[in-house]
């Protein structure tokens, strides 16, 4: 995709998103690899105050850093935008647009996806999306990999998951959980009932399913999970009633 100058991004933006316009039938937008940065980021989501229509938008890898992500939640918070699936990843937004999309998440009841892959959120930036997503009532999808969450981060979302009851699919690839990462999810697992896809793909853990009766889908590859590690898993999905056969993909060290 061609990179977007500034100035012209900007004009895009008020053309494309703001109702002075009379554009009434946008409904999805994508904006990917673009290069928008912290100015740009910060601009789009300005235009975005007035529109009343635009329900999926792909802003991925622009560089808004955590201006733009302040300015987004900012934007959402305050109005009655039409947003329901927004892909924000490999935006570097870090911790402080963390607490901002956090804060986003416990108020905005449309939002039905979020994308905040690459982010560089660590485990206090994570702690901030956990927050939002204790008192949400509408995110079905949350995408979190490859955001160096570590075992605290990990806890954090696992204590969330036991209050939440409308997330289905969660994605945490490459963050480093841990053991006792883990061990939040199991806690999580044996009281959350709506919880149908979690990707734990290289994380070093080896999960316990004895008690969930909801999860459909489980990725434990590359999760040094050794010979011990494979027998209780092997166990648990003896006990285990709802995973269908062939779904539980781990790796044996």
């Amino acid at each position: 995709m061609t990179i977007l100058d500034l100035k012209v991004l900007w004009q895009f933006a008020k053309i494309l998103v703001g109702t002075n316009h009379n554009v009434t039938s946008l409904r999805h937008l994508k904006l990917a690899g673009n290069n928008m940065g912290p100015q740009g980021g910060t601009a789009f989501a300005n235009a975005l105050k007035t529109n009343q229509t635009l329900q999926h938008l792909d802003l991925g890898y622009n560089d808004i850093g955590c201006e733009g992500a302040v300015a987004f939640s900012k934007v959402l918070k305050t109005n009655q935008t039409s947003l329901q699936e927004i892909y924000l990843q490999g935006n570097e937004i870090g911790m402080k647009g963390a607490v901002g999309i956090g804060m986003t998440l416990a108020t905005k009841q449309s939002l039905r996806f979020l994308d905040l892959t690459m982010n560089e959120l660590g485990p206090e930036g994570t702690k901030e999306i956990a927050k939002g997503l204790i008192v949400n009532q509408t995110l079905q999808g949350l995408f979190l990999a490859s955001n160096d969450i570590k075992c605290d981060g990990a806890v954090e979302i696992g204590k969330a998951l036991q209050t939440n009851q409308t997330l289905s699919r969660l994605y945490l690839e490459e963050n480093r959980i841990g053991c006792q990462g883990a061990v939040a999810f199991g806690k999580a697992l044996e009281t959350n009932k709506t919880l149908q896809e979690l990707n734990l793909y290289e994380n070093r853990i080896a999960k316990a399913l004895e008690t969930n009766q909801t999860l459909q889908q489980l990725d434990l590859r590359e999760n040094e999970i050794e010979e011990d590690g494979t027998e209780a898993i092997m166990e648990a999905l003896d006990m285990n009633e709802t995973l269908p056969e062939g779904v539980v993909e781990y790796d044996v060290v």
